[in-house]
């Protein structure tokens, strides 16, 4: 951001005042003094704990070049569109660079704050044509929520002297849409797979069509493992996510805990040869109801830097087995009854 000469551009579910936003603000602000555009986004409710119904006003107030958006208000008596919100994390500088992944900006999320133990993240940082992708998700959402319409093709960025092996593609996910990208792209991924999957996701809340299709990858032979955190951050939705286990367990799914503390990372890597890097987690909310975006990859040093890590993260993490979970007749009845409201967490 420090090298920014046109437009730097944010789009957050959550944005919460502390150390890491902070240093970003003060960034900004100077920025926004030497000509620079900003434009900010960040969700209502992902905020509605940390920043005050005026900070819009407030971020405003500091400079004229910056510019900002409240995604989806939550207004009383509201319909069923306030399940609709902005999961998206993007940040883009000058077309040039941009990033995405799980990291919102709190202090949680770079390990300043410690609520559940260690936060395990992921994010990934574009640069060249790829960044075109992340700055038309971010644009179409400025404009279809502010009277300022900003034209795509006069932020878009012609990097023809960046050369890598690989392809990458960024896509979004929009829940007014007829197609829900962000599943069909795991399924998809999950139903090519040869010899390996991993993925690492905070909640394991699937769908039917979801876990079949995981289950059928191991029936076929794919070696398919799982992270999950170990210490977590909503209880109820932790014990959803251990009642997934049971099937996929009993299928040959390996399905491990981080034990040092909150998996927040939402990827998947098959084969050692494609990977996906974005906000999705395996839920309803982010399936099916939420704004998301991801980072679709094959043949990058980001696959293989991610693989990496996932192995690093698994050594660092316990397997669960059946003997683990709560089998007794209370706890299958409880777990029922909490996948009847799954959707709605």
């Amino acid at each position: 951001m420090c090298q920014a000469k046109k437009f730097i551009f944010m789009e957050y579910f959550i944005i919460e005042e502390g150390e890491m936003w902070g240093e970003i603000l003060k960034i900004l602000v100077e920025k926004a003094h030497s000509g620079v555009q900003i434009r900010i986004i960040y969700d209502d409710i992902g905020c509605f704990q940390t920043l005050s119904w005026e900070y819009r006003h407030h971020l405003e107030e500091l400079h004229t070049n910056i510019r900002c958006v409240v995604f989806n208000r939550v207004k009383l008596f509201d319909d069923v569109v306030v399940n609709n919100r902005d999961h998206r994390k993007i940040l883009v500088i000058d077309g040039k660079v941009g990033f995405t992944g799980g990291i919102n900006i709190a202090d949680e999320y770079i390990n300043k704050k410690v609520k559940y133990g260690h936060w395990k993240d992921i994010g990934i940082r574009l640069e060249g044509s790829g960044v075109w992708g992340l700055t038309c998700l971010f644009l179409e959402m400025w404009n279809a929520n502010n009277d300022e319409k900003l034209s795509p093709l006069e932020y878009k960025y012609n990097s023809h002297d960046i050369i890598c092996k690989g392809f990458v593609q960024p896509f979004g996910d929009n829940p007014l849409a007829e197609i829900e990208v962000g599943q069909n792209v795991y399924i998809d991924m999950i139903n090519q797979a040869n010899e390996s999957i991993y993925i690492m996701t905070p909640y394991l809340i699937l769908d039917e069509m979801t876990q079949n299709a995981i289950i059928l990858a191991t029936t076929r032979g794919v070696q398919v493992n799982i992270l999950t955190p170990g210490m977590p951050d909503k209880k109820t939705v932790y014990r959803i996510t251990r009642s997934n286990y049971i099937s996929l367990i009993k299928a040959g799914v390996r399905i491990f805990e981080y034990t040092a503390g909150f998996i927040h990372a939402k990827s998947i890597v098959v084969d050692q040869q494609v990977a996906m890097i974005g906000t999705i987690n395996l839920d309803y909310r982010s399936l099916y109801l939420n704004f998301e975006c991801g980072v679709y990859m094959y043949g990058t040093q980001a696959v293989d830097d991610l693989y990496v890590d996932t192995i690093y993260t698994i050594l660092k993490s316990k397997q669960i087995r059946l003997a683990d979970l709560e089998l007794n007749g209370i706890g299958l009845v409880t777990d029922t009854i909490l996948r009847v409201f799954a959707p709605l967490m």
